[in-house]
């Protein structure tokens, strides 16, 4: 699956608000000339293949922009496998690049006499506007792929605090618990999707992990000893602050029994 194919559906979208805002159909294809994106008659064919002579092959090699004015006549088209039944009068093309790399095209399509002398009239201008686009697109594509590692990262994070024989519990800024890891549910005989969302103290009461929330003090192993389910348990806690900057995002604190053993009271 190509960069582009990972978000079609806001490439669709995109490209159907430009096509409302200026009246013209918008195409928008992937490195590999499959078209992902399209209005009008394009959006019937999208998932297929383009010309590997197309204006948009061309675009992909060269990184080049182009404003087509007239597609009979011009050299750009001469070798575009479809030229024969293209219907289209004049064409907008630009790049998607990331880096250095062009991963797509976004382009602005004319099929009336109207729209052509609108393309060719406003052409600099509709030019610089679809470069803003084209740079929209490859914006959105870097923000699926960071939001893609960050999931990524969260699941590998979390199979190692699994691995961890003690408890693991954080609580965001409100003291509210946002994760535990399966030792933690042991010790404190709770399921993470039953108690995220909690405050620490209805799960985990006497804690001194407001106080770390509180003034973004830390310590380690400190004993206390708590009441939970009608008995008493011991434990030793160590807790460290989250920071940005001068503001505490939240705790992450790491717990065992006194002996070691879990559950013991």
């Amino acid at each position: 699956m190509t960069r582009l194919q990972r978000i079609q559906t806001v490439t669709q979208q995109i490209a159907e608000a430009i096509s409302s805002a200026l009246s013209m159909d918008v195409t928008i294809a992937d490195e590999t000339l499959v078209r992902i994106a399209g209005t009008g008659c394009h959006q019937q064919t999208i998932g297929q293949s383009l010309s590997s002579n197309s204006i948009y092959s061309q675009v992909l090699r060269r990184g080049d922009e182009y404003l087509i004015k007239d597609i009979s006549t011009s050299n750009a088209c001469e070798n575009c496998g479809r030229k024969s039944i293209c219907t289209e009068l004049a064409q907008l093309c630009c790049p998607i690049r990331l880096g250095q790399d062009t991963i797509g095209v976004i382009g602005l399509v004319a099929f009336s006499q109207e729209q052509q002398q609108e393309l060719v009239h406003k052409g600099p201008n509709l030019l610089a506007f679809m470069r803003k686009m084209a740079e929209l697109v490859a914006a959105k594509v870097l923000e699926v792929e960071a939001m893609q590692r960050t999931i990524a990262l969260k699941k590998q994070l979390q199979i190692v605090l699994n691995f961890v024989t003690e408890g693991i519990i954080a609580i965001d800024q409100q003291a509210r618990i946002s994760n535990l890891n399966f030792a933690a549910e042991k010790l404190l005989k709770v399921k993470t999707s039953d108690v995220l969302g909690f405050h620490i103290s209805e799960i985990f009461p006497g804690t001194p992990l407001e106080e770390s929330l509180r003034d973004g003090s830390e310590f380690v192993d400190k004993e206390v000893k708590l009441w939970q389910h009608g008995h008493q348990h011991h434990y030793f806690i160590s807790a460290k602050p989250i920071v940005d900057g001068d503001v505490i995002q939240g705790v992450v604190a790491s717990f065992r029994t006194a002996g070691g053993q879990i559950g013991r009271s």
